[in-house]
């Protein structure tokens, strides 16, 4: 095939209609799916898709502005679960109405904030102020390493033959 058949010859992406599926593939991805699942559902390979990414600009920024929009959907659930919430419910009573109908009670209900939740996401968008472990160097006034080497002899101690 000469170059200029290649140019005359329509592209798979053109074929399939890929710019009239944005709105689908958009859905697609704010419902999770990952890039080979997209693949598979627009009928190409993986290493397409991703070619498509770098070739057609618009498709790219589809795929990056999307997943954008579901991080930040997903930070403010996380927020909202994190700090606690208020929200109505409708309860259906036992009691019923003079026509025999059951009364339904709208409740303010709350929802606690998780603790579990806070820690997770304070460790992993602060992690120098708030995770597990903490490296602390103890120094003397110059700067210069106190106690260097004291874990290793600590546990020489431990390995050392006792007395009698």
């Amino acid at each position: 095939m000469t170059t200029t058949e290649k140019k005359e010859r329509t592209s798979k992406y053109t074929q399939l209609g890929i710019a009239d599926k944005f709105d689908a593939i958009s859905g697609w991805i704010m419902n999770g799916n990952t890039d080979e699942n997209i693949s598979e559902k627009l009928g190409v390979c993986y290493k397409t898709l991703k070619n498509w990414k770098n070739d057609y600009p618009e498709f790219g920024k589809l795929f990056q502005t999307t997943k954008e929009v579901r991080l930040g959907e997903l930070i403010h659930s996380a927020f909202k679960q994190a700090t606690g919430y208020d929200y109505t419910e409708d309860v259906l009573t036992k009691a019923e109405d003079i026509k025999g109908n059951p009364i339904v009670v709208t409740l303010r209900k709350h929802q606690p904030g998780n603790a579990t939740l806070v820690m997770f996401m304070l460790q992993n968008k602060l992690p120098d102020q708030y995770k597990d472990r903490r490296n602390i160097a103890i120094t003397d006034p110059n700067d210069k390493p106190l106690f260097t080497g004291l874990l290793e002899k600590l546990r020489g101690l431990d390995n050392a033959p006792e007395k009698s």
